[in-house]
């Protein structure tokens, strides 16, 4: 009975290391990381590879352990059931002229002696076989521990994939990344350097493809109705199929476009370093309205409620007519305005190089508060919970009141912090020049 337990336990131990090894190579066929990667060649998935070999081993080592031992007891009862029971006489047989001739067999458990004395020998290779299957019980049971962890291992690997469970993944591009990516429909979106638009299965970092433009792609992506809107260095608006990277068109402005597009009410607002706003028609990529600023427009537009805001280097806040761009109104701060403007609540919430954050009417231009930093604000303010939250040159990060701008509290970094925070479950990320990204709190800034 113990040795049915043994073998029932150690099928069990080759059945979960086989039904590991084929999860680990159908998660390895199906949602491995692409072979451009660098992960290719990283830690888990030579880990993978091991753990696969790992399960591999001791399953066939199972099924050693369980076949032979088997074979060798089918043999034994084989044997004993081929061997006559011994008698036992109270007197000697007597002797006979005639030698006794004795089988040649080599299971015979009787042997000639020489006073005529049959002895019984019990069988050595009985008690060896014994003996070798009460010492094989502790190193089965390591090969059942080893497999049955590896199986385990192989099925937490082979299932995180499909049940959703985020893997980290790098892509190399071949340039510089200062486009920042939009996620759509499980897909990454993001610009490069190297002149190209890329589109990257946002699970595993898999190429879906990329279209090539003629300059630098700085410019962040806006994903709308299928389409992928961006601007390139070279001057040009694209809209790109967002399933397959086939252009749909391209509007040449005549300056470089490296800002985030803005799309609303079947429209595409952008501005360009020519000093001009622009409203193009979504489908076709057609002029609806041309708007001139007094200089570059590094800002990304904002839309909401039939209106278009946005900053320009010539120190102006803009309030367009989104149908017709006709002038709303402007609010003139004391330098050029980078920052990108963030309307919530009838209110514009924007930094200047002037040192300060502004919060504007957002029907009128009129000034609700500023509050004035120690350096520029080109980051772009977020705002949530009733906050503003907002990086400066002076390496710090403000958390001041939506209502009136007073301070919330105060973080300091190691350096500028021109990155636009964002803010998610009562925590605010931000990047700093110092080379770290920040995760603080968003109620009290620790």
């Amino acid at each position: 009975m113990a040795r049915s337990y043994e073998s029932l336990w150690l099928w069990i131990a080759g059945t979960f290391a086989a039904f590991g090894l084929a999860l680990l190579s159908f998660a390895g066929t199906f949602y491995g990381p692409p072979a451009h990667s660098a992960f290719w060649s990283s830690g888990p998935m030579i880990g993978t590879y091991a753990a696969s070999c790992a399960a591999l081993a001791c399953f066939l080592c199972a099924v050693r352990e369980i076949s032979f031992p088997l074979a060798a007891g089918r043999r034994r009862e084989q044997h004993l059931s081929a061997t006559p029971p011994a008698t036992h006489s109270p007197h000697p047989p007597a002797e006979t002229s005639a030698p006794r001739t004795w089988p040649a067999a080599s299971t015979d458990r009787w042997r000639p002696t020489t006073d005529a004395q049959e002895i019984p020998v019990p069988s050595r290779r009985r008690d060896n076989s014994a003996s070798r299957r009460g010492h094989s019980t502790p190193r089965r049971l390591v090969i059942f521990a080893v497999a049955a962890g590896v199986a385990v291992i192989g099925l937490l690997t082979a299932v995180s994939r499909p049940l959703g469970i985020p893997r980290a993944w790098p892509y190399k591009t071949g340039g510089y990344v200062f486009s920042s990516p939009a996620v759509a429909g499980g897909t990454v979106y993001v610009g490069s350097d190297d002149h190209r638009v890329y589109a990257l299965d946002a699970a595993t970092g898999r190429i879906r493809w990329a279209y090539t433009t003629r300059g630098e792609v700085e410019s962040s992506p806006e994903v709308a109705a299928g389409t992928v809107y961006i601007g390139s260095d070279d001057g040009k608006v694209y809209a790109l199929n967002a399933a397959t990277g086939h252009i749909r068109w391209a509007y040449d402005t005549g300056g470089v476009v490296d800002r985030r597009p803005a799309v609303a009410g079947g429209t595409v607002y952008i501005g360009n370093k020519h000093n001009t706003i622009y409203a193009l028609y979504a489908a076709t990529g057609r002029i609806r309205w041309i708007y001139k600023t007094g200089d570059a427009v590094i800002s990304s537009p904002a839309v909401a409620g039939g209106t278009v805001y946005i900053g320009s280097n010539d120190r102006n806040v803009y309030a367009l007519n989104a149908a017709t761009g006709h002038i709303r109104w402007t609010h003139t701060t004391g330098s050029y305005v980078a920052s990108d403007p963030v309307v919530t609540g009838g209110t514009v919430y924007i930094g200047s190089h002037d040192h300060k954050v502004y919060a504007l009417n957002a029907a009128t231009g009129h000034i609700r508060w500023t509050h004035t930093t120690r350096d520029f604000v080109d980051s772009t303010p977020a705002v949530a919970g009733g906050t503003v939250y907002v990086g400066s040159g002076d390496w710090g990060v403000y958390a001041l009141y939506a209502a009136t701008g007073h301070i919330r509290w105060t973080r300091t970094t190691g350096g500028s912090v021109e990155s636009s925070p964002a803010v998610a479950g009562g925590t605010v990320y931000v990047g700093s020049d110092d080379g770290n990204v920040y995760a603080l709190n968003a109620v009290t800034g620790s």
